[in-house]
């Protein structure tokens, strides 16, 4: 059934286990003869909050008890005295609890703004020789946008290669408050694959290929945590890719108190998407004629055979996988000859190559030996794309022999360079064969010569990195979903290339020297960042031509009426409604700034986004709701199907495609403390767009019971 853009979507998450925003903690030093307290704090705290913290006090015995509290505040990291900060002025308060009775006591704390810091809490209660204590850590969160600039950069060195990075001219303002500055220098491509990658997420469910390629994809992205820790610094980077000379800058807008993961697809759904598209026969398409779904079939079983063998594949995903390769496999099996056509060659080529990737688990399938010899036999009459598969398949079986050797040699012939073409992106005389309409040339003779020796064939050291380097330009902003299997697995052979040795270089970094060996990573925070850092220099000590590529990372807070508009076709707008009864019905009343709340009032928080573009692909929205609330389980209520996760301070939305219009979301929290706090800030970013907008907060004050 067709629902209406403004029909509600009731979302499946009310049963989930929420986050509890009030915290009471016991911890005894040292109780004795009968008083006992309990401290009442917030889960988190904003800075710039006003909260009342409240102790109970119970009297256990039989008689009156008079005494005195008293609260210490200290920073929970170094353990130093932060009660001046925190406003702290009344740290000692007297009580007076009748018998068998409690009392309750409540301490104001200001948070200041530049903490953002966990705080120990610690409380104790003394009346005569009866004691008793309690402690608690409560994190701090800061009420302003945490701002991370990713610049991406490659540098061909030789007699020196620079960047400025203008931005940072501002690493110097009063209204930035600097976090950290990072700058990871590879000789990979790294930021060109990642991106690539994260491209192919958005799968067509119907299109075999695509299906597999995101399969493909996500395995090497997940893979991307076990690369060295130079390249694996952030758990969700952002990357970009630009020319030799000038950086480019994605700007993305983070909240410091924001987790969102990102939405991944799961193995099992990827599997039981092909399961439903593999037919009965093992092919994977329907409508084709013979050779086509053969070759359609070939590509994908090479896909799944790379992720067969991977050591990163758990066991259950390789056990659901095997059947569909196997089939796959006979039906390709069943479209050749011992006599390969022309027309079949690069089908019997990727069964063969699929083959001898799973020799280890095919010891019991038919060998089709004579089908093999005859490729070899007509290898040298192939093209140079076909040459270097069938080179990558007789590297499986380590059968180095003539024909091998013949393959590397005309492969080395293609792309000979001369010593005066040392900047061009591919050696001279080859744009025929890595122009943009070879694509798969390049896959194949990348991957061929990646699994070569090196010290036998040296010329692979000059030529794999030009190679990697032209391979990434390649997939940067390629889009075509016909190509899907031809980017991931360019993404795999850029993430999975050995590292390559550079001549020794140097990084400066404004007033900062490093060396570089193969890879390098400069980690510079707080008051160490400054407008220095804006020049960029990489230094080979030989003046050698070299490619490195670079990805600085900045990240800073600021208020978000100080970040300038990015995008005008979107526009996030938060609301806060208050529930209230009036002649015996429940309504919902906008809340304005300042006006009083109450312990225990409903409040629904509404967002609003407006886009005026086409329908926008991957889009996170995250709401740093108040301290205040605690987010209660309710129908929510949105004009479009999204995901949701909630986390200590943040709530986060994931929408697979935003439609172009006004969508709205909605969910409920209640109020639990008292006191005067952010609303907090909303954000909204696209995962493959620069587009962003925010939602700045208002103040909300509550009192301990309702007027």
């Amino acid at each position: 059934m067709h629902l209406k853009k403004t029909a509600v979507i009731i979302f499946l998450f009310c049963s989930l286990l929420l986050v509890f925003t009030q915290v009471e903690s016991k911890t005894n030093f040292n109780t004795r003869n009968g008083i006992e307290i309990h401290l009442k704090t917030p889960a988190f705290l904003r800075e710039g909050d006003l909260a009342y913290l409240t102790v109970n006090i119970h009297n256990k015995t039989n008689a009156e008890l008079t005494g005195q509290m008293q609260l210490q505040l200290t920073d929970a990291a170094t353990g130093n005295p932060v009660d001046g900060w925190f406003v702290n002025t009344f740290p000692v308060q007297y009580f007076t609890a009748s018998q068998r009775d409690s009392v309750a006591i409540n301490f104001p704390i200001q948070v200041p703004y530049g903490f953002n810091q966990p705080i120990l809490l610690s409380v104790k209660a003394v009346s005569g020789n009866c004691t008793d204590s309690a402690k608690n850590t409560i994190p701090i969160f800061p009420n302003r946008a945490i701002i991370h600039k990713n610049f991406s950069c490659t540098f061909h060195t030789g007699n020196g290669n620079s960047i400025y990075l203008k931005d940072l001219n501002n690493a110097n303002e009063e209204s930035i408050s600097n976090k950290s500055f990072t700058a990871i220098i590879a000789t990979q491509p790294i930021w060109q694959a990642i991106e690539a990658l994260k491209k192919l997420q958005f799968a067509n469910k119907n299109n075999p290929m695509s299906v597999v390629s995101q399969f493909f994809s996500q395995q090497l992205l997940q893979n991307y945590q076990t690369l060295p820790a130079c390249l694996s610094l952030l758990p969700s980077p952002v990357f970009t890719a630009s020319n030799n000379t000038q950086p480019t800058s994605k700007f993305n807008f983070f909240h410091l108190s924001s987790n969102a993961p990102q939405k991944e697809l799961q193995d099992e759904n990827a599997i039981e998407s092909l399961k439903k598209l593999q037919q009965t026969n093992g092919s994977f398409a329907t409508g084709l004629n013979k050779e086509v779904n053969a070759l359609l079939t070939a590509k994908i079983i090479t896909i799944l055979s790379k992720v067969y063998i991977n050591h990163q594949t758990d066991s259950a995903t390789k056990a659901a996988l095997f059947p569909l390769m196997q089939q796959g496999l006979l039906f390709v099996q069943k479209s050749l000859s011992n006599t390969i056509a022309p027309d079949l060659t690069i089908t019997a080529l990727l069964y063969c190559y699929s083959k001898s990737l799973l020799k280890n688990w095919l010891v019991t399938y038919p060998s089709n030996t004579i089908l093999f010899n005859s490729l070899k036999k007509h290898a040298t009459q192939y093209t140079l794309a076909n040459q270097a598969l069938m080179g990558a398949i007789l590297q499986q079986y380590n059968d180095t022999g003539l024909l091998y050797k013949t393959i590397l040699q005309t492969i080395q012939q293609s792309v000979i360079t001369s010593a005066n073409n040392a900047t061009a992106s591919w050696p001279s005389g080859t744009k025929d064969i890595f122009s943009p309409n070879a694509f798969d040339t390049q896959i194949q003779i990348i991957q061929f010569l990646q699994n070569a020796d090196v010290h036998q064939y040296p010329f692979i050291k000059t030529v794999l990195p030009k190679a990697l380097h032209t391979l990434a330009l390649q997939i940067q902003h390629n889009n075509n979903i016909a190509e899907s299997w031809l980017i991931a697995q360019a993404g795999a052979l850029i993430l999975q290339e050995r590292i390559l040795l550079n001549p020794p270089a140097t990084l400066t970094l404004g007033n900062h020297i490093f060396s570089i060996e193969k890879n390098c990573n400069v980690h510079i925070s707080g008051n160490s960042i400054d407008s220095t850092l804006a020049h960029i220099t990489i230094q080979t000590s030989q003046n050698e031509t070299s490619i490195f590529y670079g990805n600085i990372q900045w990240q800073y807070l600021q208020d978000v009426a100080a970040i300038p508009a990015t995008h005008q076709s979107w526009k996030l707008s938060k609301k806060l409604f208050v529930q209230k009864t009036f002649n015996h019905q429940t309504q919902l009343q906008l809340l304005s700034e300042n006006e009083p709340l109450a312990i225990g009032d409903t409040i629904m928080i509404q967002l609003s986004i407006q886009n005026t573009l086409p329908s926008v692909k991957a889009v996170t929205i995250t709401d740093n709701y108040s301290a205040c609330m605690q987010i209660i389980a309710h129908p929510r209520q949105s004009t479009v199907l999204v995901a949701e996760q909630i986390n200590l301070s943040g709530n986060h939305f994931f929408i697979a495609s935003l439609p172009k219009g006004k969508t709205n979301l909605q969910y409920f929290a209640v109020i639990t403390q008292s006191g005067r706090f952010s609303s907090g800030i909303a954000s909204i970013a696209a995962e493959l767009q620069e587009y962003k907008s925010y939602a700045p907060s208002i103040q909300i004050n509550v009192s301990e019971k309702k007027n």
